[in-house]
């Protein structure tokens, strides 16, 4: 029972935080309460405690407001206190560190509780500003004191706690404390010091390192809320104590100012260095550039190439460099500057480069290889090729064979290959920083190297000689070109194949079709094996990049081929025109599709949620194959869902009970029948850890596809009245979303509900067989007499509480979201049984609680209830008033109902508090008229008195105890005696609202009026047993009635001797005023005042009270005494 209710607790208030008001109640804390003082041993009982107090951490500042607002909370206050208490002394140091931590969730909002906010205008709701003065339950200074208490303890856990999971824990529990209370701070913060300085000794490295990690994120967030500004430079400091640094808080105005500071010295540095290398470069050795030129360049007398005239770019454009001349640059300089950038690069960089040169290098073909070329020039045809324009004005210069090129002097000298091969007194003699030099310079460039590849095909001069331009040769064809001329000068024509078997040609497709599926590695993701995340760019790459797009046509066309391109082809349309139409060639057989489409599917199931777009890819060209086909052959027979099933059925099994990936596979399929939808159902019912992804899927489906919502629907709603409790209610929380918005499901919703709910007024059906066959095949009735048979018959026939429940709980639902639909309830109820209407009444609670007194319908339906309904109403109105006081609009519809109909007092009952003093003095009577001697009725009357003399902060207690003491006494002539003094009886109960100052001002009112009432004897025989400090008053007011004199009152009198006895030896003194005939009667009716009556006349003389004692034989002498004594020892 208590686990319902934390389950009904978690799944109200995590998707409606505002509905933990209504769980402030004495019956919910109770279920807390077991649930915490249970001895959890297994993991399910330390998980219910867990939930427990999370819960009671949710509640506790709703259960703070209700007992600040009503005082006659004493037993709510008192359970909440017996569950602080017991998480202070027992939980705080539990064995399992997750009760710990959610206990310390409990402890931090008791210390929010206890204590005030910062700004004495700020009024919390849950926090001491919102106890009055003088709460006759809530002591502010000792709370004060309590909250104090709490915070040390968190304080002195962070000292002396060994596990750095509590100290986390305790850690981010004091964060929102400074949030909401800054004046804790600089404890707070001192504390948060000292754990990251000096952190238990126990902890391991790592741990330490977490703490200190933990302590920083802390500090960090208090600096960054922004309703904590003040205090941020304390915070700073703080966060600079635990090492962290201060500067990441800057403004974006300061870090602006320091970065364009630091700009402006790096650029002062700057330019004095470039002055000081200006005047230092006079004074380096200075080595002449012409006498470094390279021996290839001195043995060549081959001109170098011409070059056009230089233009230098405009003054401005560069800056200090305009007028740098880079040639200029001594070469020790250029050396040392190549050297400084291959230093900077890695071996694995430059080993790459090289290993991308061919095997060869840059080697220049020797004189054998140019034979060979030439030889085979001549045996093969030559094809005219005319060089361009730009290539026949460039003169070759000789090459050196034997000559390797080296990378670094191609880099350091700025050349192409061509370049350095033919020397570089060219390049030498040309400014580098010319745009038109650079721009025109390519060309040549380009043609040079095509050149000297033409020049490596062809048979060549010797190297002393100068190269001919290309108009005195013909260049080598390509292979392409002469592939192509090849094929023009003969006939070709390939071999037939050999012909192939259908196995062999089917085997042969297969292994195709396992190709193309292999295919898919190369457009998966770049993925690094060390840490699971995209590689750099430096890591080795797949085949292919991974591209969505590239993904997506590669899917598209492995549907198409599966599909159509093995089985069928599409002829062009004849017609532009026209509408083209589509012509169906069958190609193979079904086995041979099958069997293809078979292999599909297990490729796609292996991995459903990364192949679902080729699924639906797939699925849509099955779908347009069946609809083409069906038009051209009636009598065709679609396989599209048969695919379906077996891609369902073989791949659900193989998805993570969270996956989405059947969600949108049915949501994107391009069609669906009512054996998907059963494979889903029939999911959810063999593996409940998917259940709660399949009502998901379910719940899409009604919303987005129509032409299957009833199906879907249908399923949900079964499931809404399942037996199993999580089921139930994640199928109800599905679908009463659509209720009332949706106006197409919602009727439906409604229907299924009201259908449901009205099943109630029917017997119960009987699932047991009543007969039972033998081995014969005789059938054999069951043993027992006629009357055992009947008796259960009837208890199987009659409704179990779960299944009542089960029936309504929908109903419920969709009636908090919409009220009209408790005319239905109501036309339910009344025509239930007696059993059937118990059960709705106590399941009834959190329906009415989310409706509140304040809805339009509500009141409506109290004021208009059908005859029969008189018990629902009562309890929603209990339900309503339970925690609150009802308001003017709920009153008066009550006040209405009851006046019209004549109705029971127990419709005044919840709504008491909210009634007047003349309607209380009017129908108290009738309250008093419920009492029979019963437990049940006290208690209810006792509520009754205490909401009556209960007031809040904002509005005053209909009456004063002193008052409802007055009209209980006044209403004597209405109810009956015994009634009438078993509900002062109760007031007497209840010693913390009637207290002493109460019951005397009421006693001394009754004693002064001109007709004593008769039960005025009985409160003050009860003020004797209960006020003990009252006896001296009720003395007085005895002698007052003497005066009165009260014995001509038979009643009274009897009351006034019962109270004498009561109040010996005290009341003596005052016996002693008696007339003469009213003092016999005492002494006759009380032997034991004799005594004491007789040494008081006897201590003050009274010789008249002596002589009636001794005429009345009261007074014997000793020597008759003892012989009295002898005559009782024989």
């Amino acid at each position: 029972m208590e686990l319902e209710q934390l389950h009904e607790f978690d799944q109200e208030v995590f998707a409606h935080p505002a509905n933990a008001q209504s769980y402030a109640t004495n019956q919910f804390l109770d279920a807390l309460s077991v649930l915490i003082h249970s001895d959890a041993e297994s993991e399910d009982e330390l998980k219910n405690v867990k939930d427990a107090l999370r819960a009671f951490a949710t509640v506790l500042p709703h259960v703070f407001k209700t007992v600040c607002q009503n005082e006659a909370e004493t037993r709510m206050w008192q359970t909440a206190a017996n569950l602080t208490d017991i998480i202070e002394t027992k939980l705080v140091q539990h064995t399992n560190a997750g009760i710990r931590i959610n206990a310390f969730k409990c402890i931090q909002v008791l210390i929010r509780m206890y204590s005030k906010p910062n700004d004495p205008n700020k009024k919390e709701g849950a926090s001491l500003t919102s106890v009055r003065q003088q709460h006759r339950l809530l002591d502010i200074a000792e709370l004060e004191e309590k909250g104090q208490s709490y915070l040390r303890t968190f304080l002195d856990l962070l000292k002396s706690d060994q596990s750095s999971a509590i100290l986390s824990a305790v850690v981010n529990c004091l964060v929102p404390i400074v949030k909401r209370r800054p004046q804790f701070r600089k404890e707070i913060i001192e504390a948060y010091v000292n754990v990251s300085k000096s952190p238990p000794s126990e902890l391991s490295a790592v741990q330490k390192r977490s703490i200190e990690k933990i302590v920083k994120i802390a500090l960090t967030t208090l600096i960054r809320t922004e309703f904590l500004s003040q205090y941020r430079s304390e915070f700073i400091s703080a966060f600079s104590s635990v090492g962290g640094n201060p500067a990441i808080f800057q403004t974006r105005q300061q870090r602006e100012r320091d970065r364009r500071e630091n700009e402006e010295a790096k650029r002062a540095k700057r330019h004095l260095g470039n002055s000081s290398s200006e005047h230092g470069a006079d004074k380096r050795t200075k080595l002449s550039h012409h006498g470094n030129t390279p021996p290839q360049q001195k043995a060549s007398n081959t001109p170098p190439l011409s070059q056009p005239p230089t233009t230098s770019p405009p003054a401005n454009t560069m800056g200090p460099w305009a007028n740098f001349d880079v040639t200029k640059i001594p070469l020790n300089i250029v050396i040392e500057i190549c050297v400084a950038v291959l230093q900077s690069v890695s071996q694995q960089t430059i080993q790459e480069k090289i290993n991308m040169l061919p095997p060869e290098g840059l080697r220049m073909p020797t004189n054998n290889q140019q034979q060979q070329q030439q030889q085979q020039q001549q045996q093969q045809p030559m094809i005219p090729f005319t060089p361009p324009a730009a290539a026949a004005s460039v003169p070759v210069p000789p090459v050196n064979k034997n000559t390797m090129l080296d990378p670094a002097s191609i880099f350091a000298s700025g050349m192409m290959p061509a370049q350095t091969a033919a020397g570089s007194s060219s390049s030498s003699s040309t400014p580098l920083s010319s745009k038109k030099h650079d721009s025109d310079q390519k060309p040549i460039e380009r043609e040079s190297k095509r050149l000297r590849r033409d020049n490596q095909q062809q048979s060549s001069t010797p190297s002393d000689t100068k190269l001919t331009t290309s108009k005195s040769r013909v260049p080598l064809a390509s292979v392409q070109e002469r592939a192509s001329q090849s094929l023009k000068m003969q006939p070709y024509e390939l071999a037939a194949p050999d012909p192939l078997d259908s196995e062999k040609q089917v085997e042969l497709l297969q292994m195709t079709v396992q190709r193309i599926f292999d295919a898919e590695y190369y457009l998966q993701p770049k993925i690094n094996e060390s840490n699971g995340q995209a590689s750099s760019s430096n890591a080795p790459r797949r085949p292919l990049t991974a591209n969505q797009s590239a993904s997506s046509i590669w899917s598209l066309l492995v549907a198409k081929l599966i599909t159509r391109g093995t089985f069928y082809k599409i002829s062009p349309p004849q017609d532009l025109n026209t509408d083209s139409k589509v012509s169906v060639k069958k190609e193979g057989n079904t086995s041979d599709r099958d069997r293809l489409n078979g292999m599909l599917v297990d490729f796609i199931t292996t991995d459903l949620p990364a192949r679902i777009e080729l699924a639906l890819q797939w699925l849509h060209e099955v779908f347009l194959y069946d609809t083409a086909q069906k038009r051209q052959d009636p009598t065709y027979q679609p396989t599209y869902f048969k695919w379906l099933q077996l891609l369902l059925q073989k791949g659900i099994p193989t998805l993570e009970a969270k996956d989405k990936t059947l969600t949108k596979l049915m949501l994107d399929a391009p069609s669906l029948n009512s054996e998907s939808i059963d494979l889903i159902r029939r999911n959810m019912r063999e593996d409940p850890s998917r259940f709660v992804s399949c009502v998901s899927t379910l719940r899409d489906l009604v919303t987005n596809r129509p032409p299957i919502r009833q199906i879907c629907l249908n399923v949900l709603l079964d499931y809404c009245i399942n037996a199993d409790v999580k089921m139930r209610s994640t199928s109800i929380v599905a679908v009463k979303k659509w209720v009332p918005d949706h106006e197409d499901i919602s009727p439906k919703v409604e229907a299924f509900a009201i259908q449901a709910l009205q099943t109630l007024t029917q017997p119960a059906e009987d699932e047991q067989d009543d007969n039972v066959k033998d081995e014969n095949g005789d059938t054999s009735m069951k043993e027992g007499n006629a009357e055992e048979e009947d008796s259960e018959q009837e208890n199987s026939k009659s409704w179990k509480e779960q299944d009542v429940v089960r029936h309504a709980e929908l109903f419920f639902a969709l009636c908090a979201r919409k009220n009209e639909l408790l005319d239905e309830l109501f036309n339910v109820y009344i025509h239930a049984s007696e059993k059937v209407q118990r059960t709705i009444r106590k399941h009834i609670f959190n329906l009415i609680k989310s409706i509140g007194m304040n809805s339009t319908k509500l009141l409506d339906t109290i004021r208009h209830f059908p005859p029969g309904g008189e018990t629902l109403v009562i309890r929603i109105l209990v339900t309503l008033c339970d925690t609150v006081r009802p308001t003017p609009e709920l009153v008066a519809a009550v006040k209405a109902v009851y006046q019209e109909r004549n109705l029971d007092a127990k419709f005044l009952i919840p709504i008491v508090s909210g009634l007047g003093k003349e309607d209380l003095r009017h129908n108290l009577s009738k309250i008093v008229e419920l009492l029979n001697n019963t437990d049940g009725q006290r208690k209810v009357v006792k509520k009754v008195f205490s909401r009556i003399v209960s007031s809040s902060a904002t509005v005053a207690a209909p009456m004063t105890p002193t008052e409802l003491l007055l009209a209980l006494h006044e209403m004597e002539e209405n109810v009956p005696l015994p009634k009438a003094v078993e509900a002062i009886s109760i007031c007497f109960q209840m010693p913390d609202t009637f207290e002493a100052k109460n019951v005397s001002a009421a006693l001394r009112h009754l004693s002064d009026q001109p007709k004593i009432p008769i039960l005025l004897m009985v409160t003050m025989i009860r003020t004797v047993s209960v006020y003990k400090s009252l006896v001296q008053f009720i003395l007085q007011l005895l002698e007052k009635l003497i005066k009165k004199k009260v014995w001509t009152y038979p009643k009274l009198w009897d009351g006034f001797v019962k109270c004498t006895e009561r109040t010996l030896p005290e009341s003596v003194k005052m016996v002693a005023n008696l007339p003469e005939a009213q003092l016999k009667d005492i002494l006759l009716r009380i032997p034991s005042i004799q005594s004491p009556l007789r040494e008081h006349a006897e201590r003050n003389q009274l010789v008249k009270i002596l002589v009636l004692m001794n005429e009345m034989g009261l007074i014997r002498d000793e020597e008759d005494e003892e012989q009295e004594q002898q005559n009782q020892e024989d």
